[in-house]
């Protein structure tokens, strides 16, 4: 949790279309964002800009670059970038969130933590 109303999910995908580290981020329940660092020319993320929250109208590339260095990007984006998100989204339900810095900074800190041990494990996997 970043704060009150805000939440993050850490997880692992494994698709067809790519597999890798995935962090959602929640307000309310809904899925706002959710970015998936699948490596070069696989990675991308989602953003919800519709009226229909949880259901993303909106895909973008991320970097293609490695999983580690996508990561790097997310962490920036979400650091610098998650308030000027919010006040994107439809109608006036999360315009009147504000937030809190410090929280923000200590979950950014824990995500960038729990993607690269996943990404060490993944790893030293044999392949």
């Amino acid at each position: 949790m970043i704060q009150p109303r805000i939440e993050v999910d850490v997880y692992t995908k494994d698709l067809a279309r790519g597999q890798g580290p995935a962090i959602s981020i929640y307000i309310d329940e809904y899925e706002i964002l959710k970015f998936d660092c699948f490596g070069p020319d696989l990675g991308h993320y989602h953003v919800s800009l519709g009226n229909n929250l949880n259901t993303f109208s909106e895909r973008f590339a991320l970097p293609a670059v490695s999983r580690a260095k996508q990561l790097e990007w997310v962490c920036f984006e979400l650091q610098k970038n998650l308030a000027a998100r919010l006040s994107m989204l439809p109608g006036t339900r999360f315009r009147g969130i504000s937030i809190q810095a410090d929280a923000l900074t200590a979950t950014v800190k824990k995500i960038d933590q729990a993607v690269r041990k996943h990404l060490q494990e993944a790893a030293a996997q044999p392949t």
